[in-house]
């Protein structure tokens, strides 16, 4: 699954290393969100790839007045 995630991230342009670092911050922050409402025993790594949409608007909506 990570490794889809950097391909994805180098696919749209990014820098190799942004792109890891990126996709490494997805992955994790993806597993948090799931976590809110699964166990660290039930999560699958399909569970990572259909809940990164909701993972990315979470983070987006949460750091919106940020910048």
């Amino acid at each position: 699954v990570l490794t889809g995630f950097v391909a994805g991230l180098l696919a749209q342009g990014f820098d190799p290393d942004e792109a890891a670092y990126t996709a490494n911050f997805l992955h994790g922050y993806t597993a948090d969100v799931i976590l809110e409402k699964e166990t660290t025993y039930t999560i699958l790594a399909s569970d990572l790839i259909a809940n990164l949409g909701v993972a990315i608007n979470k983070f987006s909506k949460e750091n919106e007045h940020s910048h």
